[in-house]
C-alpha cells in the first residue's frame, strides 16, 4: 500500500487536469494499492477540476477553520515572545476573518 498527499493539490492544474486525472486514475483504479490525499483550501476543488473519475470515488473531508482564539495559541507557540500580545492578537483576528488559515496568521506575523 502507498499513501500519497498532495498538499496545495490545486496547484497541479494547468492548462488541462492530465496530471490531476492520472493521480486520481492510479488511486481509483481496480485493485489499486494507491491512496491519494489532497489537500487543497477551497471546499470546491473536486468540483471544479475534471478528475477523470466518478465523483462518488471521491471522498471530501472539509475541516474547520481555525478560530481567532485557536491562531492565537499557533503563533504564540511558534513566535514565542518575539511579538507583544496586542500585535499577535490583531494578525490573528485578521486572519480569522478572511481565511482562518494558520500558515498565513504565521506568515503575517513574520513579515510584521
Amino acid at each position: 500500500m502507498l499513501v500519497l498527499t498532495v498538499d496545495e493539490i490545486y496547484y497541479l492544474r494547468g492548462r488541462s487536469d492530465s496530471v490531476l486525472q492520472a493521480l486520481f486514475g492510479w488511486a481509483c483504479a481496480p485493485n489499486s494499492r494507491l491512496i491519494l490525499i489532497g489537500v487543497a483550501n477551497g471546499i470546491n476543488f473536486t468540483e471544479k477540476a475534471d478528475l477523470g473519475v466518478p465523483s462518488d470515488a471521491v471522498k471530501s473531508v472539509v475541516f474547520p477553520t481555525y478560530t481567532a482564539k485557536q491562531l492565537e495559541e499557533i503563533v504564540a507557540t511558534r513566535a514565542g515572545s518575539v511579538f507583544q500580545p496586542r500585535a499577535t492578537e490583531l494578525c490573528v483576528k485578521r486572519t480569522a476573518t478572511y481565511s482562518g488559515d494558520a500558515r498565513i496568521a504565521l506568515q503575517l506575523a513574520q513579515s510584521a
